[in-house]
């Protein structure tokens, strides 16, 4: 991914910084937790072989954190810009939407701004012809 890219790409519509999000897939926490994932590779085996009875509480607090963790490495969403935002972690967010909206109104400004730029450059072509 181009350097720009990467940065626009950080940067939602709405001003919010997508890499830092726990539901941004190409992000930070992401990227942390795969390797925390990674770095407790069996450690639930661990606990459920040498917990002593009275700590046995720990291995579903592990349970527990596991999980979640889980769901911050492998997150859904791939950002405004993307035309995805699955996942949000804004509820009923509308700059996904929005952003497209825009995206189509920009396209269509340009396009009447390249027919003005047309149309002044055919006016002056006949002047210049004319005279």
């Amino acid at each position: 991914m181009k350097y720009e890219n990467k940065i626009l790409n950080s940067i939602a519509p709405c001003s919010m910084f997508c890499t830092t999000c726990t539901a941004c897939e190409y992000g930070e926490i992401s990227k942390h937790s795969k390797k925390l994932l990674k770095l407790l590779e069996g450690h639930e085996e661990f606990l459920e072989k040498n917990l002593r009875k009275q700590y046995i509480h720990k291995l579903e607090e592990f349970k527990i954190f596991s999980k979640k963790l889980k769901k911050y490495a492998y997150p859904k969403c791939d950002g405004c810009r993307k035309g995805g935002a699955n996942g949000c972690s804004i509820k009923d967010c509308f700059i996904p939407e929005c952003a497209k909206k825009l995206m189509c109104i920009f396209v269509q400004i340009v396009k009447i701004f390249l027919v003005i730029k047309l149309i002044k450059i055919h006016l002056k072509n006949r002047l210049f012809k004319s005279g």
